[in-house]
């Protein structure tokens, strides 16, 4: 498997217009902006990608069910989609997705709010995966690794082999592996994390 390493600052400011321009056409009277080490001018490569959508109360509830098709609009296919399992309050979704064509590293984590209360019946928040989100704990544990936080990788290790019933000690090629034979839909996304943590990193990081 040929693994996406670009992680050139650049390639991800053009994926983070892309995706704002997306949004904000999805819904005329929508703003968006940045989170996170974005916001902070402080993000690496192995940053991933935090926005905030504020959406018109009236056009919520159809915000987050069109989502998908809105991301994809800005040309990059939803891998995975997944909300948090606590919308609380109903004017607030924070949500998760995974980009077919992007680094594994480049993850989104989307806000979403209501600028006034929220009336139409939202759509229910997804059943919270386990194995989803071991995989994800494994991506963040590279990305701990390769920034020298090894206390931090090893944490986010042991929690996601707790998650799907492994030892802690598990390590991430071996959570991968039981992730892709408990839940085959995430097979796809679990070679991948393989490929990642068998990776040998040159002296540039690439």
């Amino acid at each position: 498997m040929t693994l996406d390493l670009d992680l050139r600052p650049e390639r991800r400011a053009a994926v983070v217009a892309e995706l704002r321009a997306a949004l904000e056409a999805a819904e005329p009277g929508s703003g968006t902006g940045l989170l996170g080490s974005l916001a902070r001018g402080e993000a690496d490569g192995w940053s991933d990608i935090d926005l905030r959508w504020t959406v018109p109360a009236a056009r919520f509830a159809a915000a987050v069910r069109g989502l998908r098709a809105t991301l994809e609009s800005a040309g990059h296919p939803v891998a995975l989609l997944r909300t948090d399992p606590d919308p609380t309050p109903p004017e607030r979704r924070l949500l998760f997705a995974r980009f077919a064509d992007l680094p594994l590293f480049w993850r989104l984590d989307l806000e979403m709010t209501a600028d006034g209360p929220v009336r139409d019946s939202l759509p229910p928040a997804d059943p919270w995966s386990p194995h989803a989100s071991a995989l994800a704990n494994a991506v963040g544990a590279v990305k701990a690794v390769r920034r020298g936080r090894t206390g931090t990788a090893r944490g986010l290790l042991e929690r996601g082999a707790e998650r799907i019933g492994l030892p802690k000690d598990a390590g991430g090629a071996a959570i991968a592996a039981e992730v892709a034979r408990a839940a085959p839909a995430l097979a796809d996304y679990a070679a991948e994390v393989t490929a990642l943590t068998l990776h040998r990193w040159d002296a540039d990081g690439s």
